[in-house]
């Protein structure tokens, strides 16, 4: 977990670096909730590749679905399809997804400069899925080592 956030982290420092000098973005003045933001979903991504890394014992077969899975939340957080052009489940789906709850906070905080009461929602949102996943990943490590040493005492 820790050697993924670390890769993961600090390119995405270097573009929040790039973003407040070179675009003037008040990201340092809200380092503190961006950075909260930033981890969370970071810690979303790596938990969901935890996941499919417990789940599916094959390699390329993970980074496979994990592509697949990246496509699908990236079509569904708004980065290309409008959510609001969605049909009622996929849009309470869209709402709800980790890519679209960070970005929705981060527009509040940098652009809108909103306080951190307007984003306490988002960041609860965003602390469910990474209690989920955590538990999810901690199920799935557990239940595969059992069956494992289940089926090796057959």
């Amino acid at each position: 977990y820790f050697s993924s956030l670390l890769i993961m982290i600090l390119p995405l420092i270097s573009v929040l670096l790039l973003g407040h000098y070179v675009f003037n973005i008040p990201i340092i003045e809200n380092i503190l909730l961006v950075m909260t933001i930033i981890f969370s979903l970071s810690s979303i991504f790596i938990l969901v590749g935890m996941c499919l890394a417990y789940l599916i014992k094959n390699e390329s077969i993970t980074l496979i679905i994990s592509t697949f899975i990246l496509v699908f939340l990236i079509f569904f957080s708004g980065f290309l399809l409008p959510i609001e052009r969605m049909s009622d489940v996929p849009n309470v789906l869209a709402n709800n997804f980790p890519g679209k709850v960070s970005l929705s906070a981060f527009n509040k905080i940098v652009f809108y400069d909103q306080n951190i009461s307007t984003i306490l929602p988002d960041i609860h949102k965003l602390w469910m899925w990474l209690l989920s996943l955590t538990a999810l990943a901690l199920i799935i490590k557990k239940v595969r080592k059992v069956w494992f040493l289940f089926l090796n005492l057959l």
